[in-house]
């Protein structure tokens, strides 16, 4: 008699409760490529189990978690793998650190960490991209959100860390300028930096700050995360 497989895909939702959609992100594969972004439905998370902290060798914590989706949920041409992201009903971003396909073919299991936990990431930038405007004059001057700019990330999860702060003169005047790493909670699509700002709302004060980005570092590790090395500039 021949082997009989039973197909699960279509009954997940039964088999699981409290499921919800994510948004699945593939970690570039080379420079300038943004990445495909793709939403899945309906998506599981479940807690790690002993067994698995056991067998990792310390590869896993507590807090890390398991995503578990149908296959059939994933669009064609995109296979998850180490360095995927997934973003859930909260906007939390988590990172895939292991990918698994069950033995049927049917389910992806994805095990994933919350790096903003592991790194601490308590403040929340939004990043700001120019528009070119017109004036009265026929000069080409930039326009932030809410004039002709866009939000690129809203509310993105950071850690803001200065890094020395200098007395420069620009045109004659003088004026103090600190520098930024920003610790960012995924990676980031930003084609020209030199048109975007970032708005850094401070935990202490509440005061809005806006710094200019002036370079952007991608992760060399899976579980390492983006930088961006940006200025203030006081007069």
């Amino acid at each position: 008699m021949p082997a009989v497989t039973f197909n699960f895909s279509d009954d997940f939702e039964q088999c699981y409760f409290n499921t919800e959609p994510i948004k699945f992100t593939s970690a570039r594969r080379m420079p300038g490529d943004s990445g495909d972004e793709v939403l899945i439905s309906p998506a599981k998370r479940r807690a790690i189990s002993k067994r698995e902290l056991m067998s990792a060798n310390g590869a896993y914590t507590g807090q890390d978690i398991n995503w578990w989706f149908p296959q059939k949920s994933v669009p064609d041409g995109i296979t998850p793998k180490p360095g995927d992201t997934i973003i859930d009903q909260d906007e939390v971003v988590w990172t895939v650190l292991e990918t698994q396909l069950g033995k049927h073919g049917q389910t992806w299991k994805c095990v994933c960490r919350n790096l903003s936990i592991a790194y601490d990431l308590r403040d929340l930038i939004t990043i700001e991209l120019a528009g070119p405007v017109f004036d009265a004059t026929g000069t080409v001057k930039r326009a932030w959100p809410t004039e002709g700019g866009k939000v690129l990330y809203n509310n993105l999860a950071c850690r803001v860390q200065p890094n020395s702060a200098n007395i420069v003169t620009e045109r004659g005047i003088q004026g103090e300028e600190t520098t930024y790493t920003i610790i960012v909670s995924r990676q980031l699509h930003l084609f020209d930096l030199r048109e975007c700002r970032i708005r850094w709302t401070t935990s202490r004060d509440r005061v809005d700050k806006y710094l200019d980005a002036v370079s952007y570092t991608e992760a060399e590790r899976i579980t390492d995360l983006p930088k961006i090395e940006a200025k203030l500039k006081v007069q």
